[in-house]
């Protein structure tokens, strides 16, 4: 239905990120995307297309480099969050 959920991952450490999965967690269903290479101090946004059957007032959880492809040596804390559509 034309909804989607933009996602915005930051580089917050010094170096280049490479590329890896964003992963976003709906009660009823998931959806996984790329994430282009992040350079030291960037961001980008992650579109996540298809979140209509996520109900009004319902809980996900985005989780980004959700593989762990990314080696962000003892900084693996900060990878998730939790959201709420709101309706």
């Amino acid at each position: 239905n034309g909804t989607q959920l933009r996602v915005t991952v930051k580089n917050q450490g010094n170096a280049d990120a490479p590329a890896s999965k964003t992963t976003v967690l709906f009660p009823t269903f998931t959806l996984v995307r790329d994430t282009p290479p992040i350079p030291a101090g960037g961001s980008v946004d992650v579109v996540f297309i298809g979140t209509a059957a996520c109900s009004f007032d319902c809980l996900f959880t985005i989780r980004v480099d959700s593989t762990n492809q990314v080696n962000e040596m003892n900084n693996e804390l900060n990878n998730s969050v939790n959201g709420r559509c709101i309706g």
